[in-house]
């Protein structure tokens, strides 16, 4: 996949590592109102805080959960700052 460039003005200010990933939803990713196709964007430079939203990514391939707190199997990956959904097909999937 091609990287995308999101404009700064965009993003919340503070912002100083962004990433991104398409939200592919399975029965393991917890509903926090992200659904398939979403554009989940993170801060890779915030540090992990127990209770807010992050993003992990397994460690044996690339699927990427939801979740408030630290999950076995899986690296932290960056804290949630926006999520960009779709309400008509995803252009990216």
């Amino acid at each position: 996949m091609d990287s995308i460039d999101i404009p700064n003005s965009l993003l919340p200010k503070g912002i100083k590592a962004p990433r991104a990933f398409i939200a592919d939803k399975k029965p393991e990713l917890p509903d926090y109102g992200v659904d398939t196709g979403d554009l989940v964007i993170v801060d890779s430079s915030a540090d992990f805080v127990n209770g807010e939203l992050s993003a992990f990514q397994s460690i044996n391939d690339s699927e990427y959960r939801l979740s408030r707190e630290r999950l076995k199997e899986y690296r932290y990956f960056g804290k949630v700052i926006t999520v960009l959904k779709y309400y008509v097909e995803s252009p990216i999937i």
